[in-house]
């Protein structure tokens, strides 16, 4: 922990006032990457008392400086807060975490803490804190919103490549223990106040004619908290299905459909799929015949889930939940 009253530099040179040791972590910070700086007309005095504002400025570094999440333009600045994330080369995968704090209410001094443990809640996928995590088969964790969107391109787990043939399962214990260490952070708060916005939009109205089963099924997941799992943007309009998924579909159907779900994630995505007949006691209740329907309606890669019933299923539940 460094303590300042005083400008002063951090980067990977001996000359910085908070100099980090270079490491195969830390290579990818400037050897002068930002410079603190306080507003001295801000000083506070007896006879003007209030806070004093210190600034942080990215030295024209190449890999980039963000605060809470929010990039700093190159060779911009930005007032800091108590309590504020400063991320070192946020462009990278590999970058460093300080901790702003301010000892006393003047903000006349300003301590600088370099983040080790936040380290180990670090989802690997966007380098945010773990919200809404979910653990795969091969017992690799990542955020709901990260393995949606990767899914999307790969049914496979971003860092041991492991084909996932199961649902993932929601670590609601990583999350708890997340919200305890670091909940009353800024960086925190706003990573969950973005993810909010992002997942707070209106569902369209929907028409469907479903028999009475499916119209009185209520997807289990729904129930259980995929909600604030996956965000998403809502950019395609919804199309009219007009049967179960269960059923045969024409292939504008497929397709309307298809371009739909794309971007729906979390409850949204539930609540869709369920106008469609698609929840997890419907495919528990579902033949083989009516599991391979709802898979190449859903245009699901079948080629090997002939063989094993089980397999198929997992397969639907997937993508009921993520993709």
């Amino acid at each position: 922990m460094w303590e300042f009253s005083a400008s002063f530099c951090v980067g990977r040179s001996r000359g910085c006032e908070v100099s980090i040791a270079t490491s195969e972590e830390t290579r990818t910070v400037s050897k002068r990457h930002v410079g603190i700086v306080p507003l001295t007309e801000t000083l506070p005095s007896p006879a003007r008392p209030g806070k004093r504002r210190w600034l942080i400025y990215d030295l024209e570094t190449m890999n980039g400086t963000a605060v809470n999440g929010v990039e700093i333009p190159k060779g911009g600045n930005q007032e800091l807060q108590d309590g504020d994330e400063v991320v070192l080369a946020s462009a990278m995968r590999q970058c460093v975490r300080l901790l702003v704090q301010f000892p006393d209410d003047a903000h006349s001094r300003i301590m600088i803490k370099k983040e080790e443990r936040e380290r180990l809640m670090m989802c690997p996928v966007c380098l945010e804190y773990f919200h809404g995590s979910a653990t795969l088969p091969c017992s690799h964790t990542f955020c709901g919103h990260c393995i949606s969107n990767w899914f999307r391109q790969s049914l496979s787990c971003p860092e041991c490549r492991d084909v996932v043939k199961t649902v993932p399962v929601r670590n609601r214990a990583l999350d708890e223990l997340v919200d305890r260490l670091v909940g009353h952070t800024e960086a925190y708060k706003s990573l969950v106040r973005r993810r909010a916005r992002m997942q707070r939009r209106p569902l369209e109205p929907h028409r469907h004619e479903f028999g009475s089963d499916e119209d009185e099924d209520v997807s289990e997941g729904a129930t259980r908290g995929v909600d604030n799992l996956y965000l998403g943007n809502n950019r395609a309009p919804e199309p009219r299905m007009r049967s179960s998924v269960f059923n045969r579909w024409s292939v504008e159907d497929k397709l309307a459909f298809s371009a739909y779900i794309n971007d729906q994630f979390g409850e949204a995505r539930v609540s869709i799929c369920k106008k469609i007949g698609l929840s997890e006691s419907a495919v528990d209740r579902a033949n083989m015949t009516e599991l391979l329907i709802a898979a190449q309606n859903l245009l699901l890669d079948c080629g090997g889930l002939r063989l094993i019933g089980e397999e198929c299923c997992q397969r639907l539940k997937i993508f009921l939940f993520f993709g």
